[in-house]
C-alpha cells in the first residue's frame, strides 16, 4: 500500500540510520515519491498518546516523541525532553 503524502499529524524517527514515518502507530517509508507501509522495525515499538506522542519503546526504553522532539516521562508523569535515543 502506498500515498503520495501522508495525514496531518506524522512523527518522523529515525531508527538505526533509516528515516520512518509513523502515523497511529504505522510506519511508512518513502520511496520515490510515495510512503510506503513497511513492517515495524526491529527493536522499536509505537503508539499514539491521548496529547498526540508517539510513544517508542526501544531496547527496553519508553521514549514519546512529538514534532522530531524526543521525551521521556518522569515518576510524577511528567514529560522531560531528552537527547535523540542511541541507535537512532
Amino acid at each position: 500500500m502506498s500515498f503520495d503524502r501522508l495525514p496531518y499529524g506524522v512523527e518522523t524517527v529515525l531508527i538505526a540510520g533509516l528515516t520512518y514515518y509513523v502515523v497511529n502507530g504505522i510506519f511508512y517509508q518513502r520511496q520515490n515519491d510515495q510512503y510506503v507501509v513497511v513492517d515495524t522495525p526491529p527493536n522499536a515499538a509505537t503508539a499514539t498518546t491521548q496529547g498526540g506522542m508517539t510513544v517508542l519503546d526501544m531496547n527496553g526504553e519508553r521514549f514519546y516523541v512529538k514534532n522530531g522532539f524526543y521525551y521521556k516521562r518522569n515518576i510524577n508523569g511528567e514529560y522531560i525532553e531528552v537527547p535523540k535515543p542511541a541507535g537512532l
